[in-house]
């Protein structure tokens, strides 16, 4: 409030009198001091020209002409309206509004309403005359109108993890209208994603007691909404410790693959003793159990007729080593 000069109680001498407010819990102060300076009449009830609302020390001369304004709210969406509140000094008689991408994009009245179509960043302009003199101000990209965000692009980062190398990998996905990310990690406790060093970015520490198949997607969030999730990462966590260490010398051949969960394992050596699992691209185990074989004895058949298409994924445990192969069943 803008402070006053006055005589309040009457005494014969000026008082000044004003009030404050705390924006955070909206409370209201008013405040009274005695100025011991005795009345004058002529100028009793006039405004203190000095004053700093803001308490920065930068005073304002209310007397001058200046152009201000705010608006609110700052950031909209797509086919939203703003107010914009004049906050000019002097005595205005007039004012002349120019609003970049606004509808209207011009007006005269003191505090319009207007409405913004399309997404962008726009300027927002006031010029102010008290008759005789003018003073303009323009705020650059001071309006900011979003849109709804866009599904964000295939996230980026490691699709081969060995945990006991590392405790973490990074993944990183984009969407140009995005202010935030959700991220979905399937299966979901195979891993913890946290925050990243960006807003683009995440963390995902991962199960180290099994191999895996997990897929990392993304989706986009702002002001307007939220996108649909990304495609999905494909991401084998300890899978390439078998292929990249057993892969050149594993002691079987399997065939047909593809197949239609029907096929052969033929091992080369003589194997008594084995364990096979068979999981899908999910994680989930569809089949495992331990398979005793005889020293003549090198095919084993699997049947495995109800499994619905798609990538699978097996594992050959012999003698404490694991080898691993991808299964395609049509």
């Amino acid at each position: 409030m803008n402070p006053f000069v006055t005589d309040i109680n009457n005494d014969g001498m000026l008082d000044i009198s004003g009030a404050s407010a705390d924006i955070s819990t909206s409370d209201i102060y008013f405040y009274l001091w005695n100025a011991n300076v005795p009345v004058n009449e002529d100028l009793a009830m006039l405004p203190i020209l000095q004053y700093n609302v803001q308490h920065d020390g930068v005073y304002v001369d209310a007397s001058e002409l200046s152009a201000d304004f705010i608006g609110s709210p700052l950031i909209i969406c797509e086919q939203e309206d703003i107010q914009f509140t004049d906050q000019s000094n002097g005595d205005v008689i007039s004012w002349d509004w120019s609003f970049e991408g606004g509808d209207p994009d011009t007006s005269t009245e003191q505090n319009p309403l207007i409405y913004y179509e399309t997404a962008g960043n726009y300027d927002v302009s006031l010029s102010i005359s008290d008759g005789s003199n003018t003073q303009s101000i323009t705020k650059t990209e001071y309006i900011k109108v979003a849109t709804d965000p866009v599904i964000p692009d295939l996230p980026t980062g490691p699709t081969e993890v060995i945990t006991s190398q590392t405790l973490f990998t990074v993944y990183e996905t984009t969407s140009v209208n995005a202010t935030n990310y959700t991220w979905q990690l399937e299966p979901e406790d195979m891993g913890l994603i946290v925050t990243g060093d960006t807003v683009t970015q995440v963390k995902v520490y991962w199960d180290q007691s099994n191999s895996y198949v997990a897929h990392l997607s993304a989706k986009a969030e702002n002001i307007c909404g939220e996108s649909e999730f990304s495609e999905a990462l494909d991401i084998y966590v300890n899978w390439n410790t078998g292929v990249s260490e057993f892969f050149i010398r594993s002691p079987y051949n399997i065939y047909p693959n593809p197949n239609n969960g029907q096929f052969t394992i033929h091992f080369h050596n003589d194997i008594q003793a084995t364990r096979i699992s068979l999981v899908n691209s999910i994680g989930v185990f569809v089949f495992k159990g331990d398979l005793k074989i005889s020293e003549d004895q090198k095919v084993v058949n699997i049947h495995q007729n109800n499994l619905e298409s798609g990538l699978y994924y097996l594992e050959i445990e012999i003698n404490n080593h694991r080898y691993f192969e991808k299964i395609l069943i049509y």
